[in-house]
């Protein structure tokens, strides 16, 4: 029900008892309905349930209802969902670091091709711009010509 202040200053005070007084609309009625079905379901699922599950659920029951409606009625019937942490801790470290195993004893030479594998961090600098690649006035070039453009420059060293 409407505050009386809510009412414009202009309105007449006969019109806003006749509207206090008036019987609940068909609306007003189909929402204490949903309200009563959506506090068994809150209830049913142990109290912690967000609008997107109990709007899931209704749809289950044959309460063809909008999320913003469910949003609505459960805001005005004070049941709020589990709102979760906003960071999560997914690891937890030990004591103290672990080495990475050395698996082939720091020797790097191979006798044939595809018998050991081993990577390096290195930073190579791209030989050549984006900039140098867009034409007067042109689109920025995607990363695949820029790509094209470095391996054409580095296959000629």
């Amino acid at each position: 029900m409407t505050h009386p202040r809510t009412f414009s200053p202009s309105a007449a005070a006969a019109s806003y008892y006749a509207w206090r007084d008036r019987a609940p609309s068909e609306r007003e009625r189909a929402d204490q309905g949903l309200v009563a079905v959506i506090t068994q379901v809150y209830e049913r699922l142990r109290g912690n349930p967000g609008v997107r599950r109990v709007h899931a659920e209704l749809i289950t029951l044959g309460h063809p209802v909008s999320p913003k409606r469910v949003w609505w009625l459960m805001k005005a019937a004070g049941l709020q969902g589990r709102h979760p942490k906003p960071w999560k801790r997914t690891a937890i470290a030990g004591q103290a670091p672990v080495p990475a195993p050395d698996l082939i004893g720091r020797d790097f030479t191979a006798e044939a091709v595809d018998q050991r594998w081993c990577g390096d961090i290195e930073r190579h600098e791209a030989p050549v711009r984006r900039e140098a690649l867009r034409p007067e006035g042109g689109v920025r070039p995607s990363r695949r010509a820029v790509a094209a453009a470095w391996w054409k420059l580095s296959a000629v060293d």
